[in-house]
């Protein structure tokens, strides 16, 4: 399956000038677009890439629903999708087969990616009639959001409440993307604690050699605290100590 890639390279690349607009707008509406920023980051973190990529724990199915709602809002394709461009990243992290773009054209690649294996855990959504949904109806979700948000709060509020926090997301974890990795594999990156506190992600290295742990130990991971709240199974104790 090949994964659309161009939205994200634009809205990463529009984020800047975006930002510099709102800024000009009205400074004080930011903190609307932070707040959805670092929503959007939460759930793609405990849904997209722990619940959904990783399996590492259980919750409700209403959890399902807002957080595949959330992501696909947020560009960053269907869940099954996602799961199968993260599943792949493991696999073959730091070779020629790694789907992960980690240099500077993560900012400017227009294509879509090569084809990408469905995992077992991949296949196991797509057999989910919800994962089908968003599937098929993922970049639908976000433009009927936009469109809403246009109605709703008139262009200023598309600005505040999609575009800027959406490009922010999508430029902040392409950094995370470019210095997550090395010539000598997955890092930690205590200096990303500050732009991805929600997500614990900075601890990459830490995640490659447990990726069904959370949370994360040390700093901050409000991600993982929300997995707590959240979880169903009980394996806390489990996951805090082992991959």
């Amino acid at each position: 399956m090949k994964t659309k890639v161009c939205y994200r390279s634009i809205g990463a690349l529009i984020a800047v000038p975006f930002l510099i607009l709102a800024l000009y707008i009205d400074p004080l509406a930011l903190v609307y677009s932070f707040v959805l920023y670092m929503f959007i980051l939460i759930c793609v973190t405990a849904g997209y890439h722990r619940l959904f990529s990783h399996a590492a724990y259980t919750t409700h199915k209403i959890w399902h629903w807002i957080f595949g709602l959330v992501g696909c809002i947020s560009l960053n394709s269907s869940p099954a999708q996602w799961a199968m461009v993260h599943a792949a990243h493991h696999k073959y992290a730091d070779t020629d087969k790694d789907p992960h773009e980690t240099t500077w054209r993560y900012y400017f690649r227009f294509r879509d990616r090569k084809d990408i294996s469905a995992d077992r855990e991949s296949i196991r959504l797509l057999r989910d009639p919800m994962h089908k949904f968003f599937l098929e109806h993922s970049f639908g979700i976000s433009l009927i959001y936009g469109i809403l948000i246009t109605i709703f709060f008139n262009t200023w509020g598309l600005i505040f409440l999609y575009i800027v926090p959406v490009t922010m997301f999508l430029f902040i974890t392409g950094f995370h993307t470019l210095y997550a990795h090395t010539d000598q594999g997955a890092q930690n990156r205590p200096w990303l604690e500050f732009l991805l506190p929600q997500a614990g992600e900075w601890l990459h290295q830490q995640h490659h050699i447990t990726p069904k742990r959370t949370p994360f130990p040390g700093g901050m991971d409000i991600g993982g605290m929300l997995i707590e709240l959240i979880r169903t199974d009980d394996t806390r104790s489990t996951n805090r100590t082992s991959g």
